[in-house]
């Protein structure tokens, strides 16, 4: 049976990540940040969170797991590399305040940030060499995405999305265009499609043989959250009352002329699914809602598990929508967070 801790928190919650810890492999740390600048630590065997004050009054804007530790960017620009321990070094500061997206390319060990219309990368083997690689999109960055085929990095924007050669970001990018303001961004496991998701509540695909493009509509909400299956067959998203997937198992037509299969189905279009995450290994899925319900579901039966109750109808005057969940490596431990709280689900094998 599933073991669960919930952790009240002091300030709005931007995200989570797990870190390995390289002296304790299986007992990894739980990393979440907020907009009071502090950075909270768990791993089992703690009673409660170790609570990190990085930048006091500089909210977290976005951070990402290295080899190294977690690394976090400020709003005034201010990058930090805290270690599974605790242990808390000041990187540098960058040259744009409020960078939103953070990036790591294990290959070359560079860690890519952008900030409004700007993006670059710092070489962790030197993190206090100046910045010699930037580059200046043409609109706001809307989101940021790593190709697992080579250092290519693809960044969103308005009119479509840009793909810049990570080794060289002064080299002219290859364009994707399609019409309207592109956010969040993701590849298929196999690099052969890129995917965005606009301000109109859709879904845009490119498949990068040939630069053809794929949309689906009728997303009765924003989409900011994507996660492809262990088998990298299924996208599941949130946006919708339930969790649609579409089907990339032909690895050249990917999902064109199929409709989703959707899974979760909260049976209300007025609530929503506002976080997903597919299981590392399994046929499995995390899916919270913005009430706060949060199930473990299996996608193969479509049937699921309560790993959260909702929150009581008389207190949703107060937004508790599940906004961020990850899995371990090995699938054993789930995160949650809700604005202000931190939730922790252990599973056995």
């Amino acid at each position: 049976m599933p073991t669960h801790q919930s952790h009240p928190l002091p300030a709005p919650l931007n995200g989570l990540a797990w870190l390995e810890n390289l002296e304790n492999p299986t007992n990894p740390t739980l990393a979440t940040w907020g907009g009071n600048g502090q950075l909270h630590l768990l791993r089992a065997g703690m009673q409660a969170p170790l609570t990190l004050t990085l930048t006091p009054n500089q909210a977290l804007l976005a951070a990402v797991a290295t080899p190294h530790g977690l690394i976090t960017a400020a709003e005034n620009g201010q990058l930090h590399l805290t270690t599974p321990q605790g242990e808390t070094t000041h990187l540098t500061t960058l040259p744009h305040k409020f960078p939103e997206h953070l990036a790591y390319h294990a290959k070359t060990n560079l860690l890519i940030w952008a900030a409004g219309k700007h993006a670059g990368t710092l070489n962790l083997n030197n993190p206090n060499q100046a910045q010699a690689q930037t580059l200046q999109a043409p609109s706001t960055i809307g989101g940021i995405a790593l190709s697992p085929l080579g250092p290519r990095l693809a960044i969103s924007h308005y009119g479509g999305a840009s793909i810049y050669n990570l080794q060289n970001l002064t080299e002219a990018p290859r364009k994707l265009p399609w019409q309207g303001s592109h956010l969040g961004l993701t590849y298929s496991p196999n690099g052969k499609w890129l995917i965005s998701s606009m301000q109109d509540q859709s879904l845009h695909l490119w498949r990068l043989s040939d630069g053809h493009d794929l949309q689906m509509r009728g997303y009765p909400g924003p989409i900011s959250q994507f996660s492809f299956s262990h088998c990298g067959n299924w996208l599941g998203t949130n946006g919708g009352s339930g969790v649609p997937l579409w089907n990339f198992a032909n690895k050249e037509k990917g999902p064109a002329g199929q409709q989703a299969k959707v899974v979760a189905d909260s049976g209300s279009p007025e609530l929503l699914v506002t976080s997903v995450v597919m299981h590392p290994q399994g046929p499995f899925m995390a899916v919270g809602y913005a009430d706060g319900l949060a199930l473990l579901v299996n996608y193969a039966t479509n049937t699921s598990v309560l790993l959260h109750h909702p929150t009581p109808p008389q207190a949703l005057e107060s937004p508790q929508a599940v906004t961020h969940a990850s899995w371990t490596h090995n699938g054993l431990a789930l995160a949650f967070i809700q604005p202000n709280s931190l939730h922790l689900t252990h599973f056995s094998n």
